[in-house]
């Protein structure tokens, strides 16, 4: 006679289907981090500032301590400059800053200014006209930079800075004569930004200028930013 089978006891587990559902945290988002792009720095750049013949004293900023070049004879150490066309200077170095905010010198090679000076300590100030010269400069990515200004009645172009890795044959001081595939001469206040800005327009990694270095003329290939 079979033996009895045993019924089966009840599972105190409970099935996965009768198990409440865990509570499940929703998984965090991705973050994207959005590219910001870096700002774009212009291949060269091209201005124009005043040159002063005269500098001031240390602790006396209206007082001339010295001058330079061809000046008129009023204009001596020890004058006080008290303003510039009309406007009061705290400094004499004030004045370049008040000039570009009230005139352009487009191609002429100076700015004409009236000076407000005073000898003596004072005295009743005197005005005096003045033709400031003007320099323009263009400056590169790279870090070399070239000045033009008004030289024994022409205008002129010189090396004023070149990269610190610039490996070729042309040296501060150069004047830069011409661009040669152009046959362009450097007879303007803006030929040297003219030249460099069809150049790079054009793609151009080096341009090739006439220059003249110890008193001998060269034809010298310069790198241009990119």
């Amino acid at each position: 006679m079979a033996a009895p089978v045993a019924a089966p006891a009840e599972s105190s587990v409970e099935t996965a289907a009768e198990a409440p559902a865990a509570d499940v945290e929703p998984a965090a988002a991705p973050v994207v981090e959005e590219a910001v792009a870096a700002p774009e720095v212009p291949a060269f750049t091209a201005d124009w500032r005043i040159a002063l013949p005269f500098s001031p004293v240390a602790g006396k900023l209206t007082t001339v301590a010295e001058v330079t070049g061809d000046v008129p004879d009023w204009l001596v150490p020890g004058l006080q400059i008290l303003a510039v066309n009309g406007t009061a200077v705290d400094t004499i170095d004030d004045i370049p800053g008040l000039l570009r905010q009230s005139q352009d010198p487009g191609p002429a090679p100076g700015l004409t200014a009236t000076l407000s000076t005073s000898a003596d300590a004072g005295a009743a100030p005197v005005d005096h006209e003045i033709e400031l010269p003007v320099v323009h400069t263009v400056a590169l990515r790279s870090g070399a930079e070239f000045v033009t200004r008004w030289t024994n009645g022409a205008w002129q172009t010189e090396v004023a800075a070149l990269p610190a890795a610039y490996v070729g044959e042309m040296r501060v001081g150069d004047i830069v004569v011409g661009h040669v595939s152009s046959d362009t001469r450097m007879d303007s206040p803006n030929a040297m930004k003219d030249v460099l800005e069809a150049e790079i327009s054009a793609g151009a990694t080096t341009t090739t200028l006439a220059v003249q270095q110890g008193g001998e003329m060269w034809v010298m290939a310069f790198p241009l930013p990119e």
